[in-house]
């Protein structure tokens, strides 16, 4: 587990060591969430932290790959995406449950980009992987359910 978190930290840093546009801001969902996206070309790094009813704390990196930018709007500018990413989380529930989860994320979405600075989106990342909990493993299936509107400011 430390070995994936310091290597996601250090392509994190990496990646913004490049003076490329970014945003940052809200994602509603199934989760609540801190969001930050970073462009790299014409594809974007989207970092994500936050809770699930204050009783988990999680955090997801994708690679989104823009796949069309379709010319609906005459001022702003559509983007479809989808990528793949990683996602770990701690739950801290009732009664001494608790858990860690992690696992394979991938992120298929819709975002708006207008004339001024802000971006809103909304997006599918349904996360498969394991959960550890109670001296054994079992699969996680509450991430399959994670739609959420994106709302981030362009700097």
């Amino acid at each position: 587990m430390k070995k994936i978190f310091t290597i996601l930290v250090l392509v994190c840093l990496s990646t913004l060591a490049m003076a490329q546009p970014r945003s940052i801001g809200l994602r509603f969902g199934y989760y609540y969430d801190a969001s930050y996206q970073h462009s790299v070309g014409k594809n974007f790094i989207e970092i994500d932290a936050g809770t699930w009813g204050f009783r988990q704390v999680h955090a997801t990196a994708v690679y989104d790959f823009i796949f069309a930018s379709p010319n609906w709007a005459s001022k702003g500018q559509f983007n479809w995406y989808a990528g793949p990413g990683i996602g770990a989380g701690y739950y801290f529930g009732y009664a001494g449950y608790k858990s860690v989860n992690t696992g394979l994320v991938g992120q298929v979405g819709l975002e708006y980009q207008f004339w001024f600075p802000l971006i809103v989106s909304v997006d599918w990342r349904p996360m498969i992987g394991v959960e550890f909990y109670n001296g054994g493993t079992y699969f996680y299936r509450t991430g399959l359910y994670d739609v959420a509107f994106s709302a981030r400011y362009k700097f």
